[in-house]
């Protein structure tokens, strides 16, 4: 429901031509499975945008039943008709997008025009259900100004923030959280270094989930030195599409 300027999920780019649900059924079939024989333990419920599924807070709750701690990633934009359908799922954490410290360029990069006073809405009544808001950012030329978008994220009601890398190509995934051809994402190895300085400078103004360990493995994997931590995308980590 959002035209992502980086994003192949964008309604607008006509990259999704054939559009369908995932079957809640068959994924608690599947959830099982990755429960039983791959100790699956976490879920992620993300897009594309998670609340336009009818069945999304039964497939939440159904994680929980299981065991597995379910979380979910949104643009914000229909949070606040689902607030208590959330909260009473076991999710403890929502991961809400933010694409800059401006919110005007935020809602234009979104297509979303008022999503950032529906997201300041939405977090304080997340955390008066205790579930705590986390803004997710993507590194990308929308962020001019790192310490101003903390500032901005705290007005809004985060309790932290998560940053992403920025992603011009599929991985070997199935996901459609990238495109090749944005400018916006298109950052040169020393404009990323710089990004990554920028990060740590936020961490005096708003909590940030990457670990300090992590942010320097990445200044090394740019400046061509031996990173110390393997990557473990494919062996903890599995993407689920319908």
């Amino acid at each position: 429901n959002a035209t992502c300027g980086f994003c192949n999920f964008a309604h607008d780019k006509g990259f999704v031509t054939h559009r369908k649900w995932l079957d809640a059924d068959r994924f608690a079939e599947a959830l099982a499975l990755l429960r039983e024989r791959a100790g699956v333990r976490f879920v992620t419920f993300m897009g594309g945008e998670p609340l336009l599924h009818p069945r999304i807070a039964e497939m939440a709750r159904t994680a929980t039943d299981m065991g597995v701690q379910p979380t979910m990633v949104t643009n914000g934009w229909l949070l606040p008709g689902k607030l208590d359908a959330i909260a009473g799922t076991g999710i403890s954490t929502v991961f809400i997008s933010i694409d800059s410290e401006d919110a005007a360029a935020h809602e234009k990069n979104r297509g979303l025009r008022g999503v950032c006073e529906r997201i300041r809405g939405a977090n304080k009544a997340l955390a008066e259900r205790g579930v705590n808001p986390i803004a997710s950012v993507a590194m990308s030329r929308l962020v001019k100004d790192y310490p101003a978008l903390g500032r901005f994220l705290r007005e809004l009601g985060f309790a932290a923030v998560t940053f992403s890398y920025p992603r011009k190509a599929p991985l070997g995934s199935s996901s459609l959280v990238w495109w090749e051809d944005s400018d916006l994402v298109d950052l040169s190895p020393a404009e990323l270094l710089a990004a990554f300085d920028a990060v740590d400078e936020v961490r005096n103004i708003i909590p940030v989930h990457n670990p300090r360990a992590s942010i320097a493995d990445m200044r090394r994997r740019l400046r061509g030195e031996a990173e110390r931590f393997h990557c473990l995308a494919g062996y903890k980590y599995f993407y689920l599409d319908w």
